[in-house]
């Protein structure tokens, strides 16, 4: 949604590259701080990764061992709850949130040894877990497959509709002044005596105080020294309405499975090193069904009713701050950008007035 169009020199506070979650959070934290707000987006806001996702708030299950990484994502879950109910209040609109849970299946003998880890590191770390027998799964979820070893149930695995999740988003910011600039592509950071004072676009030039680098995948080309890559993600929608669907996420990483409350069934996701291609492909949608069927057999029936890829912006770890005066970073988010929205935002925000001040 393009709300205003301008030509030539336009002044603000914070100038935002990148529309997706991340960026609209932030602009919608800043402008609510009495600061003007543009953000610049070179396709439609909320339409790359953010789109792309599957919605999921995992962090213990997502979480590689990296202690730094699951504490961050773990604090952002906390303040879930409360950036919800306020943003869900202020649009009147509903993004789905779910608190069912998930379960982690695992296949084999050596996959059980992993979810014991797991578990141990989450109670390391006060997350509730429970590890599930072979019986145990089969009773809390009859449709996964009966080979099956066994399972780690995970509460704080939680879900939201991510598409809505960021046509609230952009709600909130244009409520709140937000100047919202589609089809418009940022160039080139502008800087006078080492102090980044604004960026060209292909149509303007905008002057601001601040400018936040939230372009995702393709963050690297506006800042070189963010090193971020983009890796393809495909993922498909079934059409679920004649069966059971599980009342739980189920994971078996890299792949998933998200039971929507329209009854469709989101799968997701490969993992491919392929440069900026958001093609999807016939093995990749194929792989994606039989890892699928192979956890949930009555899913064999389903009907695919969508398809489609997004770039997920892996770093080592997120860049969320200060690169240097002026210019602030809040990418690299990989396959967590939904689950680090509400935190990332309180962050970039709070840095940025108290620069400001």
């Amino acid at each position: 949604m393009q709300n205003q169009k301008y030509q030539g020199i336009l002044e603000c506070d914070v100038a935002v590259i990148g529309g997706g979650c991340i960026g609209l959070s932030i602009a919608a934290a800043i402008s609510k701080k009495g600061m003007k707000v543009v953000i610049v987006e070179k396709g439609k806001v909320g339409n790359e990764a953010s789109w792309a996702s599957g919605g999921m708030l995992k962090p213990l299950t997502e979480s590689t061992g990296d202690e730094k990484f699951l504490k961050l994502c773990m604090d952002s879950l906390a303040l879930y709850p409360r950036f919800i109910k306020s943003l869900e209040e202020e649009t009147s609109m509903d993004v789905e949130m779910d608190t069912s849970g998930g379960i982690v299946v695992a296949m084999s003998d050596k996959e059980m040894e992993n979810i014991e880890k797991k578990h141990a590191f989450a109670a390391a770390h006060g997350v509730d877990t429970k590890v599930l027998s072979k019986h145990a799964l089969a009773k809390l979820e009859p449709g996964i497959v009966k080979k099956a070893f066994g399972g780690l149930l995970v509460p704080t695995d939680f879900q939201l509709n991510n598409r809505k999740l960021c046509k609230a988003l952009e709600k909130s910011c244009i409520m709140n002044g937000v100047l919202i600039l589609e089809e418009e592509e940022a160039k080139e950071i502008i800087e006078e005596n080492s102090n980044v004072i604004g960026m060209l676009t292909k149509k303007r030039r905008i002057k601001s105080s601040i400018v936040v680098n939230c372009a995702g995948a393709w963050s690297s080309k506006i800042n070189p020294e963010i090193k971020v890559k983009p890796i393809r993600g495909q993922m498909i929608r079934l059409d679920a309405s004649s069966i059971d669907i599980p009342g739980h996420i189920i994971t078996r990483h890299p792949f998933y499975i998200i039971p929507r409350k329209d009854r469709s069934i989101i799968v997701g996701s490969t993992v491919e090193d392929v440069g900026f291609c958001k093609d999807v492909t016939e093995d990749g949608t194929k792989s994606l069904r039989n890892e699928a069927c192979s956890l949930v057999p009555s899913l064999e029936s389903c009907s695919v009713i969508e398809t489609w890829a997004g770039l997920r912006p892996m770093a080592d770890f997120p860049y969320i701050g200060k690169l240097k005066r002026s210019m602030y970073a809040a990418t690299g988010h990989y396959r967590n950008g939904i689950l680090l929205t509400p935190i990332t935002a309180k962050m970039i925000s709070e840095e940025i007035e108290g620069e400001l001040k």
